[in-house]
């Protein structure tokens, strides 16, 4: 039993005081390092604040939140080197004093750098210790957890990680999220859940060669063939539209589709968009249109191919139809045929048909569908649209066009790459002609190009005035 009225040795007494000095002189620093820390982190500077942060991590080589925001502002800077270093330096300083939001920052940023350095094991346990210590996340750990898992083929523990990341944090997931989520849930058989995912993924990302296939595939296990069929005529003319395989091949395709429906019985509900499909291929809008409206299936795709028959048929179109249309645009603005029937759709109803509105339609169908015959049509209407004579159209150089041009020049010192710009110098005023202008008149320094500028310039009067024009400048700056 302890005696309160026992002597303690002198000795002991001189050590307990030093230990306890200690401990206050020790929790004095603490305290000051922390205030430190906290006023550092009011620099919106990345360079002072990591400048700041190290000076009092020197400082205090004890200081477990100045190593901890070291390694996330390394890390966000993408310096995975010194992420590393302040991440190891940081857990050799966790003690059960340390605050909980410190350690969680800490194990949070950890699984990230590991991740990054595919040390799969090292973020899985990183991410299991974040979780620990605040299972609320607000740094979305989670969801390193759950790409770890993955790469380990730990799948239940990625499945449910993905389940909480995806209702959570779902604007975080990346494109190999998506993937990996949608082949868990298609291995558990989770079918409405996976069409859930694809279909948030189809509108977050936008359309991707593949996409129909994949939600045909889900669709096709609940035995929504319409649905399904709708799917993978999405893909198939994609390919078609963007000039990788004829119509030919997609006349093949269906036909193929249809009797494999017949043969195995699982035809189910699809027959009506089969045929509506086959009409939309002959061009017979009016019969795809009324066989499409007499499906009720609520989903966007569908409402795509519903909005597609009635441009292009005889149905009139108001404004609402026009919004509606372009509410579609976060699934298919990466579709070049949905800014095809836009083009269409302006035209013909009037509605934004003028050249400022068509303009950024037409140029994302030639951007991404060049090869295509459709390019062509929307290179005209441009012309069109700017009353230039649309035997010209081939020479419509787009200003995303005339910069792969530059770039080329930049690249090869070719000066021959700049005859498609210097072409547009013949034209009337427009803002491709501007642009090209622009461009020539800041490469107007470089000798070749002056040289190449002089001896092409007697095409037109228009084209010789302007490099006139272009060259005076230069002289002039001189």
């Amino acid at each position: 039993m302890f005696n309160r009225h026992k002597i303690i040795p002198s000795g002991f007494v001189v050590l307990l005081c030093a230990i306890l000095i200690i401990m206050m002189f020790s929790g004095c620093k603490q305290k000051k390092a922390a205030e430190e820390v906290e006023n550092a982190m009011k620099l919106t500077d990345s360079e002072m604040l990591y400048s700041t942060l190290k000076d009092i991590a020197e400082r205090y080589p004890h200081n477990l939140e100045s190593r901890a925001n070291l390694a996330v502002l390394s890390l966000v800077e993408g310096n995975l080197e010194s992420a590393n270093r302040w991440v190891s330096e940081a857990l050799k300083e966790i003690s059960p004093r340390s605050r909980s939001e410190t350690v969680y920052l800490v194990y949070s940023t950890a699984a990230d750098a590991a991740l990054r350095s595919n040390n799969y094991k090292a973020a899985f346990d990183a991410a299991n210790q974040a979780l620990e210590k605040n299972n609320e996340d607000p740094l979305s750990s989670r969801l390193i957890l759950a790409r770890a898992a993955f790469k380990l083929e730990k799948y239940e523990v990625a499945a449910e990680a993905y389940d909480i990341s995806f209702e959570k944090s779902s604007p975080l997931l990346m494109e190999n999220d998506y993937k990996a989520y949608l082949q868990l849930l298609a291995q558990k058989e989770m079918w409405l859940q996976a069409l859930n995912v694809g279909y948030e993924k189809f509108q977050r990302s936008g359309y991707s060669p593949g996409t129909g296939t994949v939600l045909s595939a889900f669709h096709e296990k609940l035995q929504e063939m319409a649905l399904s069929i709708l799917l993978a005529y999405l893909d198939l003319k994609y390919e078609n539209f963007t000039g990788s395989i004829p119509d030919t091949t997609v006349t093949k395709n269906l036909q193929t589709l249809q009797q494999t429906l017949l043969d195995t019985g699982m035809m189910g509900d699809g027959e009506p968009v089969l045929s509506a499909i086959s009409q939309m291929e002959e061009e017979n809008w009016d019969a795809a249109y009324s066989l499409l409206t007499g499906i009720s299936t609520d989903n966007p795709v569908m409402t795509y191919w519903k909005f597609v028959a009635a441009i292009e048929s005889n149905t009139p179109l108001s404004p609402d139809f026009v919004a509606r249309y372009m509410s579609l645009e976060d699934y298919f603005r990466t579709y070049p045929e949905y800014y095809y029937r836009a083009f269409h759709m302006f035209r013909k109803s009037g509605i934004n048909s003028d050249f400022a509105s068509q303009r950024p339609v037409l140029e994302k169908v030639i951007l991404m569908a060049p090869q295509s015959q459709v390019s062509e049509e929307c290179r005209t209407e441009l012309c069109r649209l700017m009353s230039i004579d649309t035997a010209r159209a081939n020479d419509l150089y787009l200003l995303h066009e005339q910069e792969a041009a530059l770039q080329q020049f930049a690249a090869t010192h070719r000066t021959e790459v700049l005859t498609p710009i210097v072409k547009l110098l013949d034209w009337e005023n427009n803002p491709y002609t501007y642009a090209a202008e622009s461009t020539l008149r800041n490469l107007a320094d470089i000798p070749a190009v002056r040289e190449f500028l002089q001896s092409v310039q007697n095409t037109t009067q228009m084209r010789k005035k302007r490099i006139q024009l272009i060259l005076e400048k230069y002289e002039k700056k001189q």
